[in-house]
């Protein structure tokens, strides 16, 4: 069963996390969340989809699973292109399958391989989403659930 979460405020940074791993999703949900993101949940691409035509806020960024039910990521990657409404909105492949398949790089402003730690994503969100380095001895280095390593391979630390 899919999962779609509508929570988009105006004037913030908005993630949209296409992922059908509930745990992996609650995960970087939860982790972007904390760094001041808000943040659209969906558990393939076609919900995403919907997500994208629902919602009158554009996501400053998409996390995409690539292995998924319903519409995986190629077929979400597919609709998207060439449509002009979403065709410029960044998108990071988040995948255990990057060296297994071919992804295509002309479509997507990063590649991130499973398992990955939650401080590396959001260091990426940030970077793309142009959002000021979260470095130094504040909250962000001392917050240990950014530590978590999330995906197929991860194992509790």
């Amino acid at each position: 069963m899919s999962t779609i979460s509508l929570s988009a405020l105006p004037g913030q940074k908005t993630v949209l996390i296409i992922e059908d791993d509930l745990d992996v999703r609650d995960a970087i949900e939860g982790a972007l969340a904390r760094v001041g993101y808000q943040v659209l949940t969906a558990g393939n691409g076609a919900d995403a989809l919907a997500i994208l035509r629902a919602q009158p806020i554009r996501p400053s960024l998409i996390l995409l699973d690539w292995m998924m039910p319903v519409m995986d990521g190629m077929g979400f990657l597919g609709q998207t292109a060439s449509d002009p409404r979403y065709a410029s909105i960044p998108i990071v492949v988040v995948s255990a399958v990057t060296r297994m398949v071919r992804i295509p790089t002309l479509c997507v402003a990063a590649v991130v391989p499973k398992p990955v730690r939650l401080r590396t994503l959001v260091e990426i969100v940030d970077r793309l989403c142009e959002v000021t380095p979260r470095g130094g001895a504040g909250r962000f280095e001392a917050d240990p659930e950014l530590d978590r390593v999330i995906g197929s391979a991860a194992r509790p630390e």
